[in-house]
């Protein structure tokens, strides 16, 4: 595209000057920077030429700008944001082709909505899925949050079923130690980068109540160690078929039975977290 200009030098009119007006080249988006959890700042090169450029963000209203970046902020956390620009000179009436970027913001921490499925040894902690998630990491700790170790899936006692992936919605806990305090918390990824860690929850795995009962010949007294916040149950079924129970609070207590032969008795403790019941042990009461 050209334009004729006439100049008058010395009040004598000299020939059409023809001008040339360059198209710049289409920008080139560098890495964003200040990226959070509610905005970014897209930036971009300078083409040859260019005296103004020409911007959208998600689509709303162009803008008109000499800068070589614009700052977004009032974004959702995680969200997916497209930036477009065009290069222009000779004062915007020529622009290059639009160029454009998406630019995930840093999601919002996670928090986790329950645990399940809690015994002595173990339990599956949830969450809600996060959009454009590409992993998490959960932490654990076993001294009310004073300290937090990153939950591995192999090498130690305490340890997830499976490595966390931006599909995951739960991790399965083994190698708990019974009648514990575990605290966790979360964090998400995307492509962006990290959030923080979210609120923890804590939760106590369930007692331990295995080889409750002992002693053959059986004289009534039962061996366990008793915890406080722990209460007891003995549970057994009598040779004549009939069943019962008895609350016991310390190792040793008496238990009568009107009836002298093999009895199947269980331990049951309970906490806070639910009950755990020791396997069947058949007991000579005599």
């Amino acid at each position: 595209t050209t334009t004729n200009i006439a100049n008058t030098v010395s009040g004598v009119a000299s020939d059409p000057v023809t001008t040339l007006q360059v198209t710049p080249t289409a920008p080139v988006f560098a890495a964003s920077t200040l990226v959070s959890t509610n905005g970014f700042t897209a930036n971009w090169n300078a083409p040859t030429g260019t005296t103004s450029y020409i911007v959208t963000v998600n689509g709303a209203a162009a803008i008109s700008q000499v800068a070589t970046s614009i700052t977004v902020s009032g974004l959702k956390a995680g969200s997916s944001n497209t930036v477009t620009v065009a290069a222009c000179s000779n004062k915007g009436t020529t622009c290059s082709a639009v160029t454009s970027k998406t630019q995930l913001t840093l999601p919002a921490a996670p928090s986790i909505s329950s645990v399940s499925s809690v015994t002595a040894t173990g339990m599956t902690v949830n969450w809600a899925p996060v959009a454009n998630a590409a992993g998490y990491t959960l932490q654990y700790s076993i001294n009310g949050g004073i300290n937090w170790a990153t939950m591995p899936s192999t090498g130690r006692l305490v340890k997830m079923g499976t490595a966390l992936t931006g599909a995951s919605t739960s991790a399965v806990i083994t190698g708990m130690a019974a009648y514990t305090s575990y605290s966790f918390q979360l964090q998400v990824a995307n492509a962006a980068g990290n959030s923080g860690y979210g609120s923890s929850w804590t939760q106590l795995t369930l007692p331990s109540a295995s080889n409750g009962v002992t002693g053959a010949p059986f004289t009534g007294g039962l061996t366990f160690t008793p915890e406080t916040g722990v209460s007891y149950v003995v549970n057994w079924t009598a040779p004549t078929g009939n069943t019962g129970s008895a609350t016991v609070t310390t190792s040793g207590q008496q238990i009568t039975f009107a009836t002298a032969g093999t009895y199947s008795m269980t331990l049951s403790a309970t906490n806070a977290s639910g009950s755990a019941t020791s396997a069947p042990v058949n007991v000579t009461v005599r």
